[in-house]
């Protein structure tokens, strides 16, 4: 009989917050996943010496790190301790969301932290080894994307898309004993407001899918202090969050928009997302348009505008996310 192969419906992810950047602590929180990608790096460096052969010398390990990728459906329960990762904090260990309310309570996160948190993430690759599962420590979040479209099946699911990067890989770990949570998935159904922020009717705004992605530029070198791998990865440029509608094309105003933005002149979307007494908002007081609102003119069928957002960081402009439950804090289980 073959040894068993590592097979797709065994896969999970459970994490833990850690209170220094790098140690390991046990998972907190478990997860259902659709997707993932885990590629450890040795920084393999080429060893040119020449010693009298047409052959190469092996490469030379130097400095570990690990790329990760990973998605899911949207959740309006479970993902609490994602969402506030990949926003940031302002004190390390520690959560950056603002609970408030009682039952329901919302948690606000919003793109104006320069500081973020590292989870110890373990994977479950196929159940190979059989009960044991990989492990990242020091894991930062570089990105984050929420995306819909309004066509049936599969794209009607809000999909969480994350990606990030640590200190080390390391495999045949005992997970933590963790049970399955329900589930609370974000739905296109779900939707209560979208908007394109122009002064346009609703029923000139016929948007067929959004995306919203904040990107985190982090840092990925040694600085000596732990010499086998890089350091904890810090802010390394500007945080970037941006959002994208695609919608059918009705009037020329996003067109006119874009032609005549100046310093002064800001657009506002906004989405909310609603199931029962969860809600998901999402709230961009100064966003600019990115690029030309104009369609691809080609073809015998309804023209699609794209319309590409770049939003203002920071202070009362900074982009915030708001969910709503009845968790009393954004990291309970």
């Amino acid at each position: 009989m073959a040894d068993p192969a590592g097979f797709g419906p065994k896969k999970f992810l459970q994490v833990g917050l850690e209170s220094v950047w790098g140690t390991a602590v046990a998972a907190t929180h478990r997860f259902g996943i659709l997707d993932f990608s885990v590629m450890p790096d040795v920084g393999l460096a080429a060893d040119r010496t020449a010693i009298g052969s047409v052959n190469p010398n092996p490469p030379i390990p130097t400095i570990n790190s690990v790329q990760f990728s990973f998605s899911m459906i949207a959740d309006y329960d479970l993902m609490g301790i994602l969402y506030d990762w990949a926003f940031g904090t302002a004190t390390f260990g520690a959560q950056g969301s603002v609970d408030s309310g009682a039952n329901p309570y919302d948690h606000t996160m919003n793109d104006a932290k320069a500081l973020f948190n590292s989870l110890t993430m373990q994977w479950g690759e196929g159940d190979i080894p059989a009960s044991k599962c990989s492990r990242i420590t020091g894991a930062k979040c570089t990105g984050m994307t929420l995306a819909a479209t309004g066509s049936p099946g599969d794209q009607a699911l809000v999909r969480a898309s994350f990606t990030g990067i640590g200190a080390v890989k390391t495999y045949n770990q005992t997970p933590t004993s963790l049970s399955d949570r329900t589930r609370a998935n974000m739905l296109w159904t779900h939707i209560t407001t979208m908007t394109n922020g122009s002064a346009d009717a609703s029923s000139s705004q016929s948007i067929l899918s959004f995306e919203y992605s904040i990107t985190n530029p982090l840092s990925s070198e040694s600085t000596g202090r732990v010499p086998t791998t890089i350091d904890e990865p810090q802010l390394n440029g500007f945080r970037q969050t941006s959002y994208r509608l695609t919608q059918r094309m009705h009037t020329k105003t996003l067109q006119e928009l874009y032609q005549a933005q100046d310093s002064s002149q800001f657009i506002a979307p906004s989405l909310v997302l609603t199931s029962g007494t969860k809600i998901l908002t999402l709230t961009i007081p100064k966003g600019r348009l990115a690029a030309p609102a104009d369609p691809d003119f080609s073809g015998d069928g309804i023209f699609n505008q794209t319309l590409s957002y770049e939003c203002a960081n920071g202070g009362s402009y900074a982009s915030q996310f708001v969910l709503r439950n009845a968790k009393a804090t954004v990291l309970t289980v």
